[in-house]
């Protein structure tokens, strides 16, 4: 894949409460946590793919289909929907 940009980190995106989740090297796990907050639909995802895998980039957590899509697009993620939860998998 593709090599994450560097982006420019405005200091509002860190407050808390705000729905922009900033991450350097995380697990896609804290990424999910996140997501849950603001996801109509229930996020399932592998245990060791949340654990495994390192996200750098600036995600806007409460818009949920606008995540996947990033995830999908620049991690090669697979983004499946089945009885109304979000599934997750490499």
């Amino acid at each position: 894949g593709a090599a994450p940009k560097r982006v420019q980190l405005d200091p509002e995106q860190n407050r808390p409460g705000s729905d922009w989740f900033v991450m350097r090297d995380a697990p896609l796990g804290d990424l999910v946590a996140k997501m849950r907050r603001f996801s109509r639909s229930p996020i399932d995802v592998d245990t060791t793919l949340a654990g495994d895998l390192r996200l750098t980039g600036r995600f806007r957590v409460s818009a949920t289909e606008d995540s996947l899509a990033m995830l999908q697009q620049g991690y090669d993620l697979d983004i499946s929907r089945a009885n109304g939860v979000v599934r997750i998998e490499k």
